[in-house]
């Protein structure tokens, strides 16, 4: 038995097991016959009923990877101003929007608290589109002082990943600042790429340390172009190619497939990526590919990790 359950439970679940394989307990069942549940059709809601097939053909991803990799010059102009400083109106939405969704966690630990409200992603940088998402991470008090929290704070790191999971499904796209959408990520733990000191860009948009308060604390650069774009084609063509593969066998027999399969294609991808950005940077084929396989006519990790979770819910269901 798993070790996650405590000794109570164990207790409950091997009374309920005993009764399930026709021990003892078995005697005090009821002898009533229950009626086999209606037939389910897996292809009508509540699931879903057409394959999300990326439809592209070879001119039209052409003409998308020539578009992603024709790069600004500037920040975008609806959340930055022209001397680089982040419009105040947008700050004091976004603080006030942390503000609100911190306090629906309802913490009993009254040490942990909001330290950090820092900006991430294309939307700071020159490789913005209209497709671009701003990235506002939210940095609790364990990211400074772990002490503040029992247990290990890449599990508290784990539990909000949850949290974050639910807001990205509650917003469904819908909070967009001037048409930009908007993604909130809570963290206990800061990672390599989000130091301070040799971490990817990013704006401080508030802070408890009024030294990184309101400024840059890595500024975006103007990136050099490592990325051939007839590579880049390639590698969107054999990924969509699997990815429409992927789509037709699950949805010409649900219950039989095999639901990992989703997982080890959006781990290829994410291989593919970090490998790239590791070695060649922002403009890397990697980095660019995995980013136009979210503006395609389906966005592909999106709808791979909407398969997966609609797959595991078939497979945990009694029929």
């Amino acid at each position: 038995m798993h070790d996650w359950f405590g000794a109570g439970a164990r207790s409950m679940l091997a009374a309920t097991a005993l009764f399930a394989l026709g021990g003892v307990a078995a005697a005090e069942a009821p002898a009533t016959a229950v009626a086999p549940a209606a037939a389910v059709s897996l292809t009508e809601p509540p699931f879903r009923t057409q394959p999300p097939f990326v439809t592209e053909n070879d001119a039209q991803l052409a003409t998308a990877v020539e578009a992603l990799t024709t790069f600004k010059t500037e920040l975008n102009p609806t959340l930055w101003n022209a001397d680089g400083t982040v419009r105040p109106e947008v700050r004091e939405r976004l603080i006030a929007i942390v503000g609100t969704m911190f306090e629906r966690l309802k913490l009993a630990n009254k040490q942990i608290a909001v330290v950090d409200i820092d900006l991430s992603g294309s939307n700071i940088s020159h490789e913005w589109d209209k497709d671009a998402d701003l990235d506002v991470h939210v940095f609790l008090s364990t990211t400074r002082d772990r002490s503040v929290y029992a247990e290990k704070a890449e599990d508290l790191d784990r539990l909000l990943s949850m949290y974050n999971s639910l807001l990205k499904l509650e917003q469904e796209g819908q909070l967009t600042f001037s048409g930009t959408n908007v993604e909130f990520l809570f963290r206990g733990v800061r990672y390599k790429g989000e130091q301070d000191e040799g971490g990817s860009p990013h704006f401080a948009l508030w802070s408890s340390d009024p030294a990184r308060d309101n400024r840059w604390i890595v500024r975006p650069q103007l990136a050099d172009n490592n990325f051939d774009r007839a590579v880049i084609l390639a590698k969107v063509k054999e990924f969509t190619a699997k990815y429409n593969g992927l789509m037709n066998a699950y949805f010409a027999d649900k219950a039989a497939f095999r639901c990992d399969d989703f997982i080890d294609f959006r781990n290829d991808m994410r291989v593919y990526r970090s490998g790239e950005l590791a070695s060649s940077g922002q403009r890397s084929n990697g980095n660019l590919v995995y980013r136009l396989m979210h503006r395609l006519s389906q966005d592909v990790q999106e709808e791979t990790d909407d398969m997966f979770r609609e797959c595991t819910n078939i497979k945990w269901s009694i029929r």
